[in-house]
C-alpha cells in the first residue's frame, strides 16, 4: 500500500493540513480583535484557507501564536479589569448606620472589615494590570484614571473616617450649653460644619454609591478647621487645668464631662476619686439651681468628716469651688489632728477626764487623726527616755523597757477590744486594726532601741526612724528622718488599711525620705509581691500626700507623662510609675529630660517655671516621682544613664514573712500573734521546698496575706474557737483544693508536724452527705470519695475568691466537678440560702477559639461605640438574670 501513488499524495496532503492545524487554531481565538487581525493581514496578504495551503501559512507558526497568545492575556487582563470597574460603581456599598438612634443623622460603620481590604484588593490588581506585558494603550489609559481614582477614594474614606472621627468627639462636647457658652467662636465654626457634615451622610447613605462619595478637598479641609477647634479646646482645657492642677489627673473626657455638667454641681461627684486620694465623695446641702452647701466629705468606707466651715459652691466656675474644697480640706484636717492632740494630752496622759479611755479616743476619732497624734505621742515619750534620766534617776535603758511594756499593755487593751466587742463598726475595726498594724513596729522598734542600749537622740538608730513633731511655733506636723524634714500634708486619707512595716519597708522608706530631701526621685526594684508600689502609697499616706499611682506600658508616650508631671510638680503630689521599664527606650529619653527640668527648678527653689516649652507651672516642692521596676521579667527596657541618676536606688528582695505574718495576726485579734507567725511562714517554707512544683502553686506574699485573711474572718465567726485551729482551718481552705494528689498526704504530715492532733473538718459536710444522693439520681454517675471531696473543696473556695480554675488531666473530671456542685445547691439550695436563691445555671466558652476582641469586647474608633464580647455579654446577661 505504501508504494501505492495515490496512498503517498494523501499522506502528503494530510501532512499538510496535520502541519496547520495550530494555525487554524491560533487563528480561531475568539479573543482576537480587529486590531490582531491587522497584524496578521500585514504577515499575510492572502487570508483565505484555501491559499494557505500554499503559501505555506505553518512556516508563520511562531509570530501568529505570539498574537494570538497576546490577544488571549489582553482579554484576561481586560475581564479582571471589568470586574474590578463592576464591584465600585454598582456591587460595593458604604455601610451606613443610625447616630444614636437618630432617623436623620448617618454615620459611617467600620470600614476595616470590607471596604478598605476590597479597595486595597483593587489597588494591588490594578498594580498588577499596569505592570504586565501584555498591556496595550487603550487600555493603560483608562487604568491609569482608575488607578488615581481609587486612589483618591482611599485617601477620601481615610480623611472621612478621621472627620467622623472628630465630627463625633466635638458634637458630644459642643452638645452641652455651658462649652457653647465658654467657646462661642468655635461653637460657631462647629455649627456650619455640623449642618454639611449631616446632609453629606444622608445623601451618601440614600444614594449609597461609592461614585458619589468622593469629596477629599472638602473634608481634608473641614478636618483642618476641626483640628482648628481642637486645639483651641486644648488650650481651654489647660487654662482649667492651671487653675485647679488636679485636672491634671482627669482625662480630656472626664474634664469635659465636668465642664459640660458646670451648672450642675453634684456632676463633679464621680471625679472626685481621681482628685482626691480618700475624698470618694462630698456632702451637699441646700441643692438649688445655681448653688449648694457643701458640709463636708466622707470617705469611700463611709468614713464622714465635717468641713471647719460650711462652704459655698456657686454654678459655673467648677475650679474656683473646688480649690476652696481642697483648702478646707487641708485646713479641716489640720484643725482635726490639734485637737485630737489637744483631748489626748489633757484627758488621757493629764487625766483630766478618768472616764476618757486611750480605747475611747480610738473608738471616737476619725482614723487619721487616731494614727497622727499616735505616732506624734511615741515620738515624744520615747525621745523622752533619752531626755528624763536625770529627772527620774533612771538610765534611758530603764526608761525604754517601762515605754516597752507600756505598749505592750496597750496592744492587749486594742486586741482586746477586737475580741471583747463584736458589735464594733466597720470604721472603727479598720481604725483599731490599723492602729495595731503602727503600734506593733512601734513596739518594735523601742524593744530594739533598748536591746541596743541606745541613750541618746542623736543616735543612728534613733535618727532612722520615721519621727513625726509637732512644732509649736510654725503650728504644723514636721516629720524627720535622718537629714530630711518634710511637712506633714494633710490630705484626708481616708478610712484604709495600713502597711504592715518590716526592716525592709524602713529602708524604702529611708530612701524616699532622702530623695525628697535630695530633690530626686526614688526608685524601688525587685520582683512581684515585694511591697515596692504598697510602700511608696503607705509613706505617702502617713506623711498626709496626695499620691498617684500610674501603671506604666508600651503605648505610653511622653505627652501622657508631660500631663502627669504637670500635675504631680503643681499640685505638690507624689506619683507612683508602676512597672517604669516597660516604657518604649525612646519616651524614656524624652521623659529623662522632662525630669531633669523639674529638678532644676527645684533646686533653684523657684515657686514658677517653663515646662515642656511655653507652659508656665506652678512648682511646689513637696513633689516626688517613684518609679517601680522588676528587672527579672521579659520585655523591660534598661534605663538610660541620664534617666538613672535622678533616682535613688532601693532593692526589695524578701519581704519578712515571719514580721508581717504576726503583725496581720496581731491586728486580727489573735493573742498568740508571734508564736502562731512563725509556724505559719516556716509551714509555707516546707511547702514550696518539699511539694512537687507545679505551675500554679503560689506560696508567695499574696498568698499569705490571703490565708491570713481568711484567719481573721474565722476568728471573727468563732470568737471562742482555739486560734491555732483557726489558722490552720485558713492554711487548709486555701492551699489544700490546689494540690495535685501525690502532695495532699505530704502537706498533711506537715500540717501533723506544726500542728499536733489538730484534724479539721471543712464548712462542706451538708455538700458531702447529699453527694451520694445526687449521683445516684444522676444517670451515668458513681459516687466516688475523691470526687465528692474536690467539689466539697470547690464550694469552699468558692466563698473565698471570686474566680476559680479547676486544673487536670483530660477526663480527670473537671466538668463534673462544677456541674454536679451546680446541681447540688440547687436541690439543696434550701439548706445553702446564704449562698444562691436560685436555680444556678453553667454556661460553656471555649476562649481559645474567638479573638481577644469577640471574648472581651472592643471599642469601635469609628463609631465610638462599645461592643460586648461574648465573655461581657454572658457576665452581663446572668447579672441582669439573677441566675449564673
Amino acid at each position: 500500500v505504501d508504494s501505492n501513488p495515490c496512498v503517498v499524495a494523501f499522506k502528503q496532503e494530510v501532512q499538510k493540513v496535520k502541519n496547520l492545524l495550530p494555525v487554524v487554531l491560533a487563528l480561531r481565538n475568539p479573543n482576537l480583535k480587529k486590531r490582531h487581525w491587522e497584524q496578521i493581514q500585514q504577515i499575510f496578504v492572502q487570508n483565505k484557507l484555501d491559499h494557505a495551503l500554499d503559501k505555506r501559512m505553518d512556516e508563520q507558526l511562531e509570530p501568529l501564536s505570539e498574537i494570538s497568545n497576546r490577544a488571549t492575556q489582553e482579554a484576561e487582563l481586560e475581564q479582571l479589569f471589568a470586574k474590578i470597574k463592576e464591584l465600585w460603581l454598582y456591587q460595593k456599598e458604604l455601610p451606613f448606620l443610625p447616630y444614636k438612634d437618630s432617623k436623620e443623622v448617618y454615620i459611617l460603620n467600620d470600614l476595616a472589615e470590607d471596604v478598605i481590604p476590597s479597595l486595597e484588593d483593587s489597588l494591588v490588581q490594578i498594580s498588577t494590570i499596569l505592570s504586565s506585558r501584555y498591556l496595550y494603550p487603550t487600555l493603560k489609559e483608562e487604568v491609569e484614571r482608575w488607578q488615581t481614582d481609587l486612589n483618591i477614594l482611599f485617601d477620601c474614606l481615610e480623611e472621612w473616617q478621621f472627620l467622623q472621627k472628630n465630627w463625633m468627639y466635638l458634637e458630644s462636647i459642643f452638645h452641652a450649653v455651658d462649652i457653647k457658652k465658654q467657646l462661642p467662636t468655635e461653637n460657631a465654626k462647629f455649627a456650619e460644619i455640623d449642618t454639611h457634615w449631616k446632609m453629606i451622610m444622608r445623601e451618601c447613605s440614600e444614594g449609597n454609591n461609592l461614585a458619589n462619595a468622593a469629596r477629599l478637598e472638602l473634608f481634608r479641609k473641614w478636618n483642618t478647621t476641626l483640628d482648628t477647634i481642637q486645639k483651641s479646646l486644648e488650650d481651654y482645657l489647660q487654662s482649667k487645668r492651671l487653675s485647679f492642677p488636679r485636672f491634671f489627673f482627669l482625662s480630656n473626657d472626664e474634664l469635659l464631662e465636668i465642664l459640660a455638667q458646670a451648672r450642675k454641681i453634684e456632676a463633679v461627684r464621680p471625679h472626685l476619686r481621681k482628685c482626691f486620694d480618700g475624698l470618694y465623695t462630698l456632702k451637699f446641702a441646700n441643692v438649688d439651681r445655681n448653688s449648694a452647701e457643701i458640709l463636708g466629705m466622707e470617705s469611700e468606707e463611709k468614713e464622714e468628716v465635717y468641713f471647719y466651715r460650711t462652704l459655698k459652691a456657686r454654678s459655673g466656675n467648677v475650679e474656683r469651688w473646688l480649690n476652696e474644697v481642697e483648702e478646707t480640706m487641708t485646713k479641716s484636717i489640720w484643725t482635726l489632728v490639734r485637737r485630737g492632740l489637744r483631748d489626748y494630752f489633757a484627758n488621757i496622759i493629764g487625766n483630766g477626764r478618768s472616764y476618757y479611755t486611750r480605747a475611747r479616743f480610738v473608738l471616737e476619732k476619725h482614723m487619721q487623726v487616731v494614727m497622727t497624734v499616735d505616732a506624734i505621742l511615741w515620738c515624744k515619750i520615747t525621745e523622752e527616755c533619752f531626755s528624763n534620766t536625770a529627772r527620774t534617776n533612771a538610765s534611758s535603758i530603764t526608761l525604754l523597757s517601762k515605754w516597752f511594756q507600756i505598749q505592750m499593755q496597750q496592744l492587749k487593751e486594742l486586741t482586746d477590744l477586737l475580741k471583747t466587742f463584736p458589735n464594733l463598726t466597720r470604721l472603727q475595726r479598720l481604725s483599731i486594726v490599723a492602729l495595731i498594724t503602727q503600734d506593733v513596729h512601734y513596739r518594735d522598734i523601742t524593744e530594739n532601741l533598748a536591746q541596743e542600749k541606745i541613750t541618746s537622740a542623736k543616735s543612728f538608730k534613733w535618727q532612722q526612724q520615721l519621727r513625726f513633731y509637732y512644732d509649736n511655733f510654725v503650728e504644723t506636723i514636721l516629720v524627720r528622718q535622718v537629714d530630711a524634714v518634710v511637712k506633714y500634708g494633710y490630705e484626708y486619707t481616708g478610712n484604709t488599711t495600713r502597711l504592715v512595716i518590716t526592716p525592709l519597708t524602713d529602708r524604702c522608706f529611708l530612701t524616699i525620705t532622702g530623695a525628697l530631701h535630695l530633690k530626686l526621685g526614688a526608685n524601688p526594684s525587685g520582683p512581684a509581691g515585694t511591697g515596692k508600689t504598697e510602700s511608696t502609697k503607705d509613706l505617702a499616706k502617713q506623711l498626709a500626700r496626695h499620691c498617684v499611682v500610674f501603671n506604666c506600658s508600651e503605648q505610653i508616650d511622653y505627652k501622657m507623662m508631660a500631663k502627669l508631671y504637670s500635675g504631680v510638680v503643681s499640685c505638690g503630689s507624689w506619683t507612683c510609675l508602676d512597672e517604669f521599664n516597660r516604657i518604649s527606650i525612646e519616651v524614656l529619653s524624652v521623659i529623662a529630660q522632662q525630669l531633669t527640668a523639674i529638678r532644676q527648678a527645684l533646686l533653684q527653689c523657684l515657686s514658677e517655671f517653663f515646662f515642656e516649652g511655653n507652659v508656665l507651672l506652678k512648682l511646689k516642692p513637696t513633689c516626688l516621682v517613684c518609679i517601680t521596676m522588676n528587672p527579672g521579667y521579659a520585655g523591660r527596657t534598661e534605663l538610660p544613664d541620664n534617666l538613672k541618676i535622678l533616682f535613688r536606688p532601693i532593692s526589695m528582695m524578701v519581704p519578712d514573712f515571719t514580721l508581717i505574718a504576726e503583725v496581720m495576726l496581731f491586728a486580727e485579734g489573735f493573742a498568740t500573734a508571734r508564736k502562731l507567725s512563725k509556724k505559719f511562714t516556716y509551714l509555707f517554707k516546707l511547702c514550696s521546698e518539699q511539694l512537687s512544683q507545679q505551675d500554679h502553686y503560689d506560696f508567695g506574699m499574696r498568698a499569705v496575706k490571703s490565708v491570713l485573711l481568711m484567719a481573721g474572718n474565722l476568728l471573727k465567726k468563732h470568737m471562742s474557737e482555739l486560734e491555732h485551729r483557726l489558722l490552720l482551718a485558713a492554711m487548709r481552705d486555701a492551699n489544700v483544693p490546689k494540690f495535685v494528689a501525690d502532695d495532699v498526704p505530704l502537706f498533711s504530715d506537715i500540717v501533723q508536724d506544726l500542728f499536733p492532733s489538730n484534724a479539721q473538718k471543712g464548712d462542706g459536710g451538708s455538700l458531702a452527705e447529699g453527694g451520694d444522693n445526687l449521683f445516684s439520681s444522676s444517670p451515668g454517675l458513681t459516687p466516688v470519695p475523691a470526687q465528692i471531696s474536690k467539689i466539697v473543696q470547690l464550694f469552699e473556695t468558692l466563698q473565698l475568691r471570686i474566680g476559680v480554675s479547676l486544673v487536670g488531666q483530660t477526663l480527670s473530671g473537671k466538668t463534673v466537678c462544677y456541674e454536679t456542685l451546680a446541681k447540688s445547691l440547687t436541690l439543696l439550695r434550701d439548706q445553702f440560702l446564704k449562698y444562691v436563691q436560685k436555680e444556678i445555671k453553667t454556661h460553656v466558652l471555649n476562649p481559645k477559639c474567638i479573638s481577644m476582641g469577640e471574648l472581651y469586647g472592643e471599642f469601635s474608633e469609628l463609631t465610638q461605640e462599645w461592643q460586648d464580647g461574648l465573655g461581657s455579654s454572658l457576665i452581663r446577661m446572668t447579672t441582669i438574670g439573677g441566675a449564673g
